[in-house]
């Protein structure tokens, strides 16, 4: 049991956290700035809402 939820925390916070550190290269191969590139993840305010809806 212990071990697969090491896994399951494992794989989530690698498929999280995966996408920043190749998001130069997205941007370079869309031809777009990195802060454009970076709104084509998921849109996780579904689950925590900015300071403005507050």
């Amino acid at each position: 049991m212990v071990v697969a939820l090491a896994l399951a925390l494992f794989s989530l916070s690698t498929v999280e956290t995966l996408p920043v550190g190749l998001l130069p290269l997205i941007a370079d191969d869309l031809g777009v700035s990195s802060a454009s590139a970076g709104r084509l993840g998921p849109d996780t305010e579904w689950w925590w809402p900015s300071p403005r809806c507050r």
